[in-house]
C-alpha cells in the first residue's frame, strides 16, 4: 500500500500526512489546509513527491518575478 500523501494548499508541498484524521501542517509553510495529492495531481503525485515539482515551480516563477522587478528598479 503507498503512503498517504497530502498536497499543501498554499505552497503546493507534497508530503506524507499524519494520520488519516489529522494530516498536520505542512512542514514548509506550516499551513493547515491541504488536499489529497492523488487527487489534485493524479498519479504524478508519487513521482513528484520526491522530486517536488509543483512546489519548485512555484518558488522559481516568485523568484523569478522578483528578478524582474529587481531589473525594472534598476531601469535595465
Amino acid at each position: 500500500m503507498r503512503a498517504k500523501l497530502r498536497v499543501c494548499a498554499s505552497c503546493e508541498l507534497i508530503f506524507r500526512a499524519q494520520s488519516k484524521k489529522d494530516p498536520g501542517t505542512c512542514p514548509y509553510c506550516g499551513f493547515s489546509i491541504s488536499y489529497s495529492a492523488h487527487y489534485a495531481y493524479g498519479s504524478k503525485c508519487y513521482a513528484w513527491w520526491e522530486t517536488q515539482e509543483p512546489w519548485r515551480k512555484k518558488r522559481l516563477e516568485a523568484y523569478n518575478h522578483e528578478l524582474t522587478l529587481e531589473l525594472r528598479r534598476l531601469n535595465l
